[in-house]
């Protein structure tokens, strides 16, 4: 089934746009959208309406043959488009893959996240950890953990534009208060190789409530 010409949101990136999305088997989904714009901001739109950009996803469920892995989910995006100001395009890639399809209280996925600028040392590049486990209906607990290089790219070389890498560790208690409502208490730690505001490590608590449409 194709669905086109909706104001949708791209999986995993939160820009407004069109997209479709076709499934010629029910182990493979591939979609495509349009966004007008490549800026993380809201309504970050540039003023020359002829800059689009471009989304690209596909999803792959991992067949019988590969045994264990049976079920598990190989995610690839894709985004390239420029930003609201600036002319150079900005390109972001995105990995995943989903394991322990069959348990009903665990999950675990391997994830590779890279945005991607012209010119050596100017990209930024993560590589995360996630587990997750159901302790109740409604109480989940996750943890990830993630290693970053900023300013270094595993797409060119190195340079003096570098900033510095490091690596984080977040802790996160979901309770759901009502069918709609989400409580979540979310710890993060990140240590850094060059201090950020003077500090190798910083932390932070965050309390948020999330009412789900």
């Amino acid at each position: 089934t194709v669905h086109t010409g909706i104001i949708a949101f791209f999986p995993g990136t939160g820009r407004p746009g069109v997209d479709a999305l076709y499934e010629w088997d029910s182990r493979y989904q591939i979609a495509l959208g349009v966004a007008n714009t490549n800026d993380p901001r809201i309504n970050g739109s540039p003023a020359n309406t002829d800059r689009k950009t471009l989304l690209a996803g596909f999803m792959w469920e991992l067949p019988e043959a590969l045994g264990p892995l049976e079920g598990s989910r190989f995610s690839l995006g894709y985004v390239n488009g420029r930003a609201r100001t600036g002319s150079d395009p900005i390109q972001n890639l995105y990995l995943g893959l989903g394991l322990l399809p069959n348990s009903e209280k665990w999950n675990l996925s391997l994830t590779h996240d890279s945005r991607i600028l012209p010119g050596a040392g100017n990209d930024d590049s993560v590589f995360g950890l996630y587990v997750g486990r159901q302790l109740s209906d409604d109480l989940t607990l996750s943890a990830r953990a993630e290693i970053y290089q900023e300013g270094a790219k595993l797409y060119s070389g190195e340079s003096a534009a570098e900033q510095t890498d490091g690596q984080g560790l977040t802790l996160t208690l979901n309770y759901k208060i009502w069918d709609n409502v989400i409580s979540r208490l979310e710890y993060r730690w990140d240590n850094t190789d060059e201090p950020v505001n003077g500090r190798h490590n910083n932390q932070g608590f965050h309390l948020n409530f999330i009412y789900e449409f």
